[in-house]
């Protein structure tokens, strides 16, 4: 019995790695996105209404397509 639970833990400790992994690279181009924004807010290329319009679709969750 005793190596079972071992196995189990094993198991839940790779799951929860794998499943962080997976999200972190999912997130990398959003991040990536919201920095180029913040970069050009910042340069002045953009103002403060655009800046947050834009901000707020890169945080959307994607979902399904709209029309569809």
């Amino acid at each position: 019995m005793f190596p079972i639970l071992w196995f189990l833990v094993i198991a839940a400790i790779i799951t929860a790695v794998v499943l962080y992994n997976r999200r972190r690279v999912a997130e990398a181009p959003r991040r990536a996105g919201e920095a180029r924004l913040a970069e050009r807010y910042a340069a002045g290329e953009i103002d403060e209404t655009e800046y947050r319009e834009r901000r707020d679709v890169l945080r959307e969750k994607p979902g399904p397509a709209k029309g569809a």
